[in-house]
């Protein structure tokens, strides 16, 4: 005779309890489905033009039928590469960097590579954390404006490709404006005016490309005998530009270089 007067808790609990998660698809589950061994998969998703058309479009359907992802680090076992490329900027919320990471992204994207960004907010201290954690899962490094010393980003480079973006540093590739002809252009321009003393408002203090700024444009007021000043700057900011304005319109200066 059956009891009743009880539910059944073992059946209760088994229903309540909640389904494991399904497993992520993988290359066999693509293979299956289309028809084709584990390893033609691989090839046609890792090397593109490795595989007959007729054949990738089977996988590349089955994959999406699937809603495969790849995974760059299992991707990365046995190649030691991830296809993804680090960026990291001194201050994202600068104006002058967005075009640079839209650009990267775009280059990035075009190449079927990610793009991973980070700043380092004026820090070299942060920047530095930020590279070497980077370097670990990327294959290659771009620093904008970096704020690290040239042995640092010597070290970095010595890991993994690294590119510096308004920098030189001996022996890593860079990009870097070209600052002599805007100054010079610049200086001239203000000596035929008339003017005799310039301010330069420099940027922030561990800004290469500022020094080298400054080291041009005292150059070429030398040559035309006019006097120039730097303006120390202070936060890279508007509210810092705004002080830094301030100072240069106070000073002895009749014009200002920024």
């Amino acid at each position: 005779m059956t009891d009743t007067s009880k539910p059944d808790g073992g059946a209760a609990q088994a229903r309540a309890r909640p389904r494991a998660p399904k497993a992520a698809p993988t290359i066999y589950d693509i293979a299956s489905l289309a028809g084709v061994n584990p390893s033609t998969v691989s090839r046609a998703l890792s090397k593109p033009g490795r595989v007959n058309a007729k054949t990738a479009q089977k996988i590349m359907d089955a994959a999406a039928e699937l809603n495969y992802q790849v995974n760059v680090f299992a991707r990365a076992l046995p190649t030691g590469r991830t296809q993804t490329i680090g960026l990291i900027v001194s201050d994202i919320t600068n104006p002058a960097f967005f075009d640079v990471i839209r650009g990267a992204e775009t280059a990035a994207s075009a190449r079927d590579y990610t793009l991973m960004l980070a700043e380092s907010t004026e820090s070299a201290e942060l920047e530095l954390t930020a590279a070497r954690r980077m370097l670990a899962t990327v294959d290659g490094l771009i620093l904008a404006s970096p704020r690290l010393s040239d042995g640092e980003i010597g070290q970095l480079a010595a890991q993994k490709p690294v590119v510096v973006i308004n920098r030189s540093v001996a022996g890593v590739p860079s990009v870097v404006a070209d600052t002599d002809s805007g100054v010079t252009d610049a200086v001239r321009h203000l000596a035929a005016m008339g003017h005799t003393d310039i301010s330069y408002l420099a940027g922030p203090e561990r800004s290469w490309m500022s020094q080298r700024r400054w080291e041009s444009i005292k150059a070429r007021c030398d040559w035309h005998g006019l006097a120039a000043t730097v303006v120390a700057s202070g936060l890279p900011t508007v509210d810092g530009g705004r002080r830094a304005a301030a100072a240069g319109r106070g000073g002895p200066a009749n014009a200002v270089f920024c």
